[in-house]
C-alpha cells in the first residue's frame, strides 16, 4: 500500500503543474453547473430589465446623458445594445449570460494565475457573494469582476506597462459605480507612481488617469440623488444596515460584526502595510466606499460584495508583489477571517434578497394584464416601476408616463430619479381626450405616490400591479 502511495506521490510530483490544471478544470466546471442550475439565473429583477430597456429604447447620446441617474455604467449599455438589435433572438437570457461570461472569465484567470492556496480559492470561489449573488446577476458586475482580474494580474508589471494598466483602471471604472469607487485608491496611487518616475513614456497614461475623474464627474454627478437619500432613503434605514451588509438581519446583534469587519480591518493594515502603494489604495478605496455609503448613496448588498471580490483582488496583488512576506500562518489567518465575513454576508433567510421575479410570477402578471385591459388600450404607468413588464407588452399597447409623455423617452427614464414623473393626478389623466385610459401601478411604489383613499376599492390587482380604468 505505501508502495503505491508513494508511487501516486512521485507521478504527482513529476506532473505537478499538469494536475493543478485539471484539479482546477474540474472545479470551474462544478462552479459553472452549479450556477446553471441555479433557479435565480434564469429569473430576473426589474433593475435588470430596466437596463435592457435604455439600451433598446435610447441612442448612445442619450445613453450618455441618462448616467446623471444610473449606477450602471456606459460599458454596460455599450454591450447590450448590439444584443438589442434582434430582441426575439436575445432577450432576456443574453442579460444573464453577458454578466456571467466575464465573471467565468475572470475565475478562469484568478485560479490560473493568482498565487493563492486551493483553500483560498475554493472558500472565495463558493462564497456567497460571489456564487450566490454577483455571478447570477444580469448587471455590469462581472465584467468589473474580469477587469480587476486583469488589473490584479499585470499589477506587478504596471510600471513596465503604463498604458495598459490605465487603460484597465479606466474601462473598470465605468463598468459600474462601485466598480470606480474599487479602483479608486490605485488609480490615485499609480498616478503619483508614475509623476514620480518623471519619464516622457509616461504622458499618455497620465492623461487616461487623469480622464478617469473627469469622466465620471461628467457622466454621474447629479446633485438630486444625495438630497433624495438624505431625506428619505437613509432616514428609514439605519448606518448599520449599509455599513454591515445589512447583517443585522442575520445576526441579532451588530457586536459580532463590527469585531469581524474591524478584525479584518487591522489584519489588512498590517500585512499590507511591507507594501506602502497596496496599504494606501486600501485606506483609500476603503475609506471612499464607507464616505460614498454615508454621504451620497445608501449601497446595496450586492454593492458591497462586489467591494468584498475587491478586498480579494487586493490580496491576490500582495501575494503577488510581496511572496516573502507570506506565510502559513498569514494564509490561515486570512482564510479563517475570510470564512467569517462570507457567513455574515449570507442571508440565512426565507425571503428572496434579490428581488427576483419568479417566471411562474411574471406569466400570471402578463396573462392577468392581458385579461383586463384591451390591447391598443393607452396605459399610464413609471417606466422604472413597470420596466419588467414593458418588454413583454409594449407591442400591445400605447403606453404613457403619468404626466403624459412618451414612455419610452429619455426624459421617462430621467425623471424617475427627478421625481416629476411619480406624482398621479388620476383625475388629470381621466381628461386626457383618449379611450380606454388605465393606470397601471407597481405596488412596491404605490405607497411614494399620492393617490385617493379609495383607490384600492377601484383596482383590480394582477400580482404586484395595481390596474384601474380611466373612463
Amino acid at each position: 500500500m505505501r508502495k503505491i502511495l508513494n508511487e501516486i506521490q512521485e507521478i504527482y510530483n513529476k506532473h505537478y503543474k499538469e494536475c493543478h490544471y485539471i484539479i482546477y478544470s474540474v472545479i470551474l466546471l462544478i462552479f459553472f453547473v452549479l450556477v446553471l442550475n441555479n433557479p435565480h439565473f434564469y429569473e430576473f429583477n426589474k433593475d435588470e430589465i430596466n437596463a435592457w430597456n435604455i439600451a433598446t429604447d435610447l441612442n448612445i447620446i442619450e445613453i450618455i446623458k441618462l448616467m446623471k441617474a444610473e449606477g450602471h455604467g456606459i460599458i454596460w449599455y455599450l454591450m447590450l445594445k448590439p444584443f438589442t438589435l434582434k430582441p426575439d433572438l436575445f432577450f432576456p437570457w443574453i442579460i444573464k449570460w453577458l454578466n456571467f461570461v466575464f465573471i467565468f472569465a475572470g475565475l478562469i484567470i484568478f485560479w490560473f494565475k493568482a498565487p493563492i492556496s486551493i483553500l483560498f480559492k475554493i472558500l472565495i470561489t463558493f462564497s456567497f457573494p460571489l456564487f450566490g449573488c454577483l455571478a447570477i446577476l444580469g448587471r455590469c458586475y462581472g465584467i468589473g469582476i474580469f477587469l480587476l482580474c486583469l488589473i490584479a494580474l499585470n499589477y506587478q508589471n504596471r510600471l513596465n506597462k503604463p498604458v495598459l494598466f490605465s487603460l484597465l483602471l479606466l474601462v473598470t471604472a465605468h463598468t459600474s459605480l462601485i466598480a470606480s469607487i474599487a479602483v479608486s485608491g490605485l488609480s490615485i496611487v499609480y498616478t503619483f507612481e508614475l509623476l514620480k518616475e518623471k519619464k516622457l513614456k509616461n504622458i499618455v497614461p497620465l492623461c487616461i488617469l487623469f480622464l478617469i475623474p473627469i469622466t465620471l464627474y461628467c457622466l454621474w454627478h447629479n446633485p438630486v440623488i444625495p438630497s433624495y437619500v438624505f431625506k428619505g432613503y437613509m432616514k428609514k434605514s439605519t448606518i448599520f444596515k449599509y455599513c454591515l451588509f445589512k447583517s443585522y438581519k442575520i445576526i441579532p446583534t451588530p457586536v459580532t460584526p463590527i469585531i469581524i469587519y474591524a478584525l479584518g480591518s487591522v489584519i489588512s493594515v498590517m500585512l499590507f502595510r511591507y507594501s506602502k502603494p497596496l496599504l494606501i489604495s486600501f485606506i483609500i478605496t476603503y475609506t471612499t466606499c464607507l464616505y460614498f455609503t454615508l454621504c451620497i448613496y445608501g449601497l446595496f448588498e450586492h454593492h458591497y460584495y462586489f467591494m468584498f471580490v475587491t478586498f480579494c483582488i487586493y490580496y491576490w496583488m500582495f501575494n503577488t508583489t510581496q511572496p516573502q512576506n507570506i506565510n502559513k500562518t498569514i494564509e490561515l489567518t486570512f482564510t479563517i477571517w475570510l470564512t467569517c465575513l462570507c457567513l455574515i454576508m449570507t442571508p440565512f433567510i426565507k425571503q428572496n434578497p434579490f428581488w427576483f421575479t419568479t417566471n411562474d410570477l411574471l406569466n400570471e402578471k402578463l396573462n392577468c394584464i392581458h385579461e383586463n385591459i384591451p390591447k391598443q388600450s393607452t396605459v399610464f404607468g413609471s417606466m422604472y416601476s413597470l420596466g419588467h413588464e414593458y418588454p413583454y407588452l409594449k407591442n400591445d399597447y400605447n403606453f404613457k408616463t403619468y404626466n403624459n409623455k412618451i414612455f419610452n423617452s429619455f426624459e421617462s427614464y430621467f425623471n424617475i430619479y427627478n421625481f416629476s414623473d411619480e406624482k398621479i393626478d388620476i383625475n388629470e389623466l381621466k381628461q386626457i381626450n383618449t379611450n380606454n385610459k388605465f393606470l397601471m401601478i407597481n405596488i412596491n411604489f404605490a405607497e411614494d405616490r399620492k393617490l385617493p383613499e379609495n383607490f384600492a376599492k377601484n383596482v383590480i390587482k394582477c400580482t404586484n400591479v395595481f390596474i384601474m380604468k380611466l373612463d
